[in-house]
């Protein structure tokens, strides 16, 4: 895992994970807790673009999707440039990209892997209707991009959440917790 110097000004803390195992519900209210701005890559890229992230993929492609992560998350670390600590929750994807591992690695204080099994995943994404890499056959899908991703989302943590059989409650605490004890050590 990652263990990489932090040269932002401000501190920022990157939630990675394959979709469903809550990096926004659980970033937001993170960030509330520590007193930090939140960032959503997916939804600056939505903002920016003015479109849905379905709307993206059917309309452009999904490299046009990763393109705009990569925008999205260079504009997400100015904040953190600019002296203010940010937790940015990530699309699952974002690791697919070595520009955004190596700005991943480069800008985070903290890179928390909230991970759970495919199984809780497709009950947690089953009614989700902005998840266009779903369409189909959504168990397939989950189970390859967690086969594919494994590695790269090992690479830039620095800490890895399991998030089975956890209330968002519980998962915030167990973030803030491990952010606290990895920014005394």
């Amino acid at each position: 895992m990652n263990t990489g110097d932090n040269q932002a000004v401000g501190k920022a803390i990157v939630l990675v994970g394959l979709m469903g195992t809550g990096k926004s519900s659980v970033g937001a209210k993170v960030a509330r807790s520590i007193g930090a701005q939140f960032i959503d890559t997916d939804d600056l890229i939505a903002q920016q673009s003015g479109r849905s992230v379905r709307e993206i993929f059917a309309q452009d492609g999904e490299a046009a999707f990763r393109d705009a992560e990569v925008a999205a998350l260079n504009k997400a670390f100015e904040a953190v440039r600019l002296g203010n600590d940010t937790v940015i929750s990530t699309g699952g994807g974002i690791v697919l990209n070595p520009i955004n591992r190596k700005l991943i690695k480069e800008n985070a204080r903290c890179v928390v892997w909230l991970d759970a099994p495919v199984e809780d995943l497709l009950q947690r994404t089953s009614k989700a209707s902005k998840r266009p890499l779903l369409d189909g056959d959504a168990r397939g899908a989950l189970t390859t991009m967690a086969k594919d991703r494994f590695e790269l989302y090992e690479d830039v943590a620095t800490i890895r959440i399991e998030t089975q059989h956890l209330s968002v409650a519980d998962v915030v605490l167990k973030v803030t917790n491990a952010i606290t004890a990895e920014a005394q050590s």
